[in-house]
């Protein structure tokens, strides 16, 4: 229960005291009233009397325990408000915490973005530079492969000439 519930129940309480306190003379001059007319109504009004008692003392021990309620929670209350006031400071030194890491995060996240981008560029010059000197190896292969080729060719047209000079001096002799 809250504070108001307690407040509320315990203004009920003492009005519901007042009423019974109130009857009980009430109860009494009219008792005294009646005086020795009627002993059989004694007996009911005794048992009324006993009734109202009763709930007399229920309602005394039911506002002391809405006292004791009400007094423990008024004890607990700068406790209470102690402790809210120690959340509330941590609360705002977790959510500048937390501001000084979302900018650090932001920080980092632009740096990471920037060499993301770098790294992918050079990735890109790398991979031009790769294909590039892969052809430049094809070149080369292929330009040894010619200069054999005319090697070669140029090997057989000396043979060819050696022996064409060859059998035009065994003819001439």
């Amino acid at each position: 229960m809250q504070v108001k519930d307690w407040k509320e129940e315990l203004e009920i309480l003492q009005k519901e005291l007042e009423r019974c306190q109130s009857q009980q003379p009430q109860q009494q001059q009219h008792q005294q009233q009646q005086g020795a007319e009627t002993r059989t109504d004694s007996r009911t009004e005794r048992k009324e009397k006993r009734k109202m008692e009763k709930e007399l003392r229920e309602l005394k021990l039911n506002y002391a325990d809405t006292l004791a309620a009400k007094e423990s929670l008024s004890s607990q209350e700068p406790k209470l408000l102690a402790e809210l006031e120690d959340t509330k400071q941590k609360l705002s030194t977790t959510e500048e915490a937390l501001i000084r890491l979302r900018s650090k995060s932001k920080i980092l996240l632009s740096k990471y973005r920037s060499k993301k981008t770098s790294y992918a560029e050079i990735c890109v010059k790398v991979d031009s530079i790769r294909v590039c000197l892969l052809e430049l190896r094809d070149l080369c292969r292929t330009k040894d492969e010619n200069y054999r080729d005319i090697l070669d060719h140029l090997g057989s047209q000396i043979q060819i000439r050696f022996k064409f000079h060859q059998q035009i001096i065994s003819f001439a002799f």
